[in-house]
């Protein structure tokens, strides 16, 4: 019989020490990320915790055109666009997350990346290397470990306060696929359920290894995000709910 508890260690190791291609540019130019939670939307977690032992496996689909497009800046201070180095990009996100004494839940998000376009003879011509030989047409993007717990509640569903702590690992195998090292995201989730309503709204900071294209630096980010929801169709729970949705979010560069 398979060691379950082993394997999953060592899937673990491997995955942390997997080493990303010597000359990728290291950074995930994916500025949104699935949420995993039970009761999370589209890229905004919920501080409200499934029941116990329950769980869920969702599929994420993002596309996004012109993603990364590099400009250069004039002596005279005007910019000028160079070309795309990412015209178009797909993001198919496989995620599983499980719900612990109704206090906490542990998941995963694992993406496949599709991407291309790039517009090479532009960067030839202006002598600029940007990395476009460890572009790939498909590849695996990092795989994201987030685990929540929540710190109290009021009434039914009135306030829902948690903290959590994502772990990204360095699993990108393409440039502007992956961050090439380990980045964590501490978090703080508030959430209010008020009838048909629920609103939430997650924070965060975001530790990463500086990475630069060209001229630009990209550090450590703060990272927001805020969600309402209301029922027109069923109830929340039930086998079938039709919900109008609408999200923001944002992060510094």
């Amino acid at each position: 019989m398979v060691n379950i508890s082993k394997t999953l260690k060592l899937l673990f190791l491997l995955l942390l020490f997997l080493p990303a291609p010597v000359d990728a540019y290291e950074v995930d130019i994916q500025l949104v990320q699935p949420a995993t939670g039970t009761y999370g939307l589209w890229a905004t977690e919920s501080a409200q915790m499934g029941k116990h032992l329950g769980y869920r496996a969702a599929m994420h689909l993002q596309y996004a055109r012109d993603p990364l497009v590099l400009s250069l800046t004039q002596t005279s201070g005007a910019e000028e666009e160079v070309g795309a180095l990412v015209s178009n990009r797909l993001d198919a996100s496989l995620s599983f997350t499980v719900a612990l004494w109704e206090w906490v839940e542990v998941g995963l998000s694992a993406p496949v990346v599709l991407q291309g376009g790039a517009q090479g003879e532009a960067f030839d011509a202006a002598g600029l290397e940007v990395g476009l030989g460890s572009l790939s047409a498909a590849s695996f993007g990092d795989v994201r470990l987030l685990s929540r717990t929540k710190l109290f509640g009021l009434g039914q569903g009135a306030l829902d306060v948690a903290l959590g702590v994502g772990v990204v690992l360095p699993t990108g195998s393409a440039a502007y696929a992956g961050e090439g090292a380990l980045a964590f995201e501490p978090a703080f989730y508030l959430s209010s359920q008020k009838g048909l309503v629920t609103a939430h709204i997650n924070a965060g900071y975001r530790y990463r290894k500086d990475a630069t294209i060209e001229t630009l630096t990209i550090s450590d980010e703060l990272f927001w995000s805020m969600a309402a929801t209301v029922d027109l169709i069923g109830i929340r729970g039930e086998a079938f709910t039709l919900s109008a949705l609408g999200e923001f979010y944002g992060r510094t560069p």
